[in-house]
């Protein structure tokens, strides 16, 4: 359980995209609900370096400066990371909670580095990726689905997918 209460750090009062505060929350509604506040009090509560620590180890080399720069919105993303190891690092909760480095050209797999148990990443995953989120957003997960693409008898990927839709795989 997380709290979603008003808090203070010196000259920082966050608050939620609302404004409001939910109180007592668990973890699965903090992260659908995109909760700033309870993220906030985890990160303080295991501290900085070790937060910061972890992800440079799920490879965002950009965070390069010592934790206390970035300071307590290191959590909602007030550092530049780059896109690819933003993927890289939802790759890892897919795969189980093993970090591989991404490549770009094939290259020989490797065992990769275990960074989260099974259970972890596929909770994480089935938060942040689920309808819930959908629902709480727009109303109805319906609102927000992508229609399919216009049938067309010529795509320019057609020749090389065999007509299925161009997937970028990291590993």
């Amino acid at each position: 359980m997380l709290y979603d209460v008003p808090q203070s750090y010196s000259e920082y009062d966050p608050s939620n995209f609302d404004k409001s505060h939910c109180g007592v929350v668990t973890v699965r509604e903090a992260l659908i609900r995109s909760l700033n506040l309870p993220v906030l009090d985890v990160e303080k509560r295991i501290g900085q370096p070790l937060f910061h620590a972890k992800l440079r180890e799920l490879g965002f080399q950009t965070l390069s400066k010592p934790a206390e720069h970035y300071g307590l919105g290191l959590v909602l993303g007030n550092a530049e990371v780059t896109l690819l190891d933003l993927s890289n690092a939802y790759a890892c909760l897919a795969r189980g909670g093993v970090y591989l480095p991404y490549w770009l050209i094939p290259a020989a797999p490797s065992a990769g580095n275990q960074l989260f148990s099974n259970e972890v990443s596929w909770l994480i995953s089935d938060i942040i990726g689920g309808d819930e989120r959908a629902v709480d957003s727009s109303g109805t997960v319906a609102d927000i689905r992508i229609c399919d693409w216009p049938r067309r008898r010529e795509r320019p990927w057609d020749s090389v997918t065999r007509g299925r839709l161009p997937t970028i795989r990291i590993m």
